[in-house]
């Protein structure tokens, strides 16, 4: 276990450098001009609902609690000393904006009204949208255009739900037709931001007026040079993520499979070479690629070396730049870190299989069809690389903290794909254990005391990691632990994930580091928990790491997790 492990980290520290998508401005053009198809017409409105120009904020506190108040004060947790703070900590997670009022139907007359709900943890925010009677403030959730309805929490005790319903003003497209041979598919995370919350607007989101298409009203990307995304606004503000991709892999994005395509790359001598090729970089249930947008000095350093189902693939004429020092927007950075999964894997088969196999230098690799480059039409380079060659991360060291208000037998179980350890021995039907209310725990099956349960194993589950925000190296040690105590984790815990996690941070050779915490109920998929008797409260921490060379987003402030009643915790880790 030690060398596998070692291998997974040695693999992923060496293709930290551009392993994540560069973020880049979806429409800017390259050097070679791409004229963007003209709109037939524009973005209308088809009466069913009368848009506000200008959105109205709409209090919380007086639409959704006055008129039950005192059911709501029953639902309070024993975290909180009085019913004021309780109301004024569910107040400041929701934000509502009247956007317009529809007009037809069974709620003729009733408002349109967007939803925010910050999420209590690591997580970004969920949104919903309701039909709001307001002469009686009765609350109807419109389930179509939700996006995990089951999330919105607090809201959900006092709002009616409508299932069949169809609004063709909030409907939108699978795909947009923005390019002639660019995929822009909509991901499986529906929305992204909203355009007028005092939230999102923090963030760097910046109006595209290029694009024609009539899909949306408006378009967005985030960051100045987002190439990966492109965010479609809905005439509510909502923004709708769609992901920016070369058409031979568009089938990998709608599916949710990156387990790569069967594809030959026939170059410009004639031959051809059949691999199985992905442009999606998989760790422990993240899929994320890699898209770069070169200089044009970068640019004129590469070469078409032949063609890949239908589209050029290319590479660069010389390696002569540094990969060490070179930035993780760079081609030449992205190259490394394919060539590096390559060395990795070679080292692993050398000492944890005892296989031989011959060496390639770079050349050899590249010379081979292991690695080369697709220009989208947007300016932009997505990596491919042969599956064989592909990073092998695990889920590092998640641990898992029970504290039940009496001493309490449990049952615990995590689904995932493959273990590599545990601590004590998972069985079959996992771990069975009496915990009590300060945390130790009795395992049944050797009678043995453990401070927590502790796994780390495989996921061949997908999701999809926006860009995350970034520290310099050297303040990891102090700012850190502040963001881990924001999220929910007393100081034992942050005490035991800094006491792990630090000598691997200190290892990235990089100076900043990028960090990326998986929302919780995307991780939940990745590895689902499964508990008896159910927790009252959960928390679930994963970070997503890696080394990058200059400086990006701000560390936010998280909304801290409330623990109450059988509270439980588990953070856990893995390089990107």
């Amino acid at each position: 276990m030690k060398k596998l492990y070692a291998f997974f980290l040695s693999t992923l520290l060496l293709s930290a450098c551009g392993a994540a998508p560069a973020p880049i401005t979806p429409v800017e053009t390259p050097t070679t001009p791409v004229e963007m198809p003209a709109a037939e017409t524009t973005f209308q409105p088809s009466g069913i609902i009368d848009f506000l120009d200008t959105p109205v904020e709409l209090s919380y506190e007086d639409l959704m609690l006055t008129p039950h108040k005192d059911e709501f004060i029953k639902s309070m947790p024993d975290d909180f000393e009085t019913a004021d703070a309780y109301l004024s900590y569910t107040k400041d997670l929701v934000s509502l904006w009247k956007t317009g009022t529809i007009k037809e139907g069974s709620y003729s007359g009733q408002a349109l009204v967007l939803a925010r709900l910050s999420c209590d943890g690591p997580c970004p925010a969920t949104y919903a949208r309701y039909a709001l009677d307001e002469a009686t403030n009765k609350w109807t959730m419109l389930v179509p255009y939700t996006e995990e309805p089951e999330a919105m929490g607090p809201m959900l005790m006092y709002a009616n739900t409508e299932k069949n319903i169809s609004i063709p003003d909030l409907e939108v497209p699978e795909e947009l037709k923005i390019f002639p041979n660019t995929k822009v598919e909509r991901t499986a995370v529906t929305f992204g931001w909203n355009a007028f919350s005092k939230f999102d607007s923090e963030n760097k989101l910046k109006q595209i007026t290029s694009i024609q298409d009539p899909s949306f009203p408006k378009y967005y990307s985030y960051g100045e040079d987002d190439y990966s995304y492109l965010l479609g606004m809905s005439p509510d503000g909502l923004l709708n993520k769609y992901m920016i991709v070369p058409q031979t892999f568009a089938t990998e994005v709608s599916s949710g499979d990156s387990g790569g395509k069967e594809t030959a790359l026939i170059k410009t001598s004639g031959e051809e070479v059949s691999k199985t090729y992905t442009m999606f970089l998989n760790g422990c249930g993240f899929r994320t690629y890699q898209v770069i947008k070169p200089s044009e000095e970068e640019e004129r350093g590469l070469e078409k070396i032949g063609s890949f189902d239908g589209e050029d693939a290319y590479m660069l004429k010389t390696m002569g730049e540094n990969p060490e020092t070179a930035s993780d927007k760079n081609l030449l950075a992205g190259l490394y870190a394919a060539y590096n999964n390559y060395l990795a894997k070679i080292e692993y088969l050398k000492g944890s299989t005892n296989e031989s196999a011959d060496q390639m230098d770079l050349e050899s690799f590249i010379n081979q069809g292991n690695a080369f480059f697709l220009k989208m039409d947007n300016g932009a380079y997505v990596l491919v690389y042969n599956t064989e060659y592909a990073p092998m991360a695990e889920c590092g060291k998640p641990v898992i903290y029970l504290y039940p208000e009496k001493p309490t037998t449990v049952n615990v179980q995590v689904g995932v794909d493959e273990f590599t350890k545990t601590e004590p021995l998972y069985l079959e039907g996992g771990w069975t254990v009496l915990a009590n209310p300060d945390g130790l725990l009795k395992n049944l099956a050797d009678g043995l005391p453990y401070p927590y349960l502790f796994w780390e194993g495989k996921s061949y589950k997908n999701i999809m990691l926006g860009t995350g925000w970034t520290l310099k190296k050297d303040e990891v040690a102090t700012a850190l632990p502040v963001a881990l105590t924001q999220m929910g984790l007393n100081a034992k815990e942050t005490a035991d994930f800094m006491d792990f996690w630090s000598p691997r941070l200190a290892a990235v050779a990089s100076p900043y580091i990028e960090f990326n915490f998986v929302p919780q109920r995307l991780f939940d998929q990745v590895a689902p928990l499964t508990i008896t008797p159910a927790p009252d409260s959960i928390l679930r921490i994963f970070m997503y790491f890696k080394g990058v060379n200059q400086a990006g987003a701000k560390m936010p402030a998280y909304t801290p997790f409330v623990r109450h009643g059988f509270t439980v915790i588990e953070w856990g880790g893995t390089l990107y």
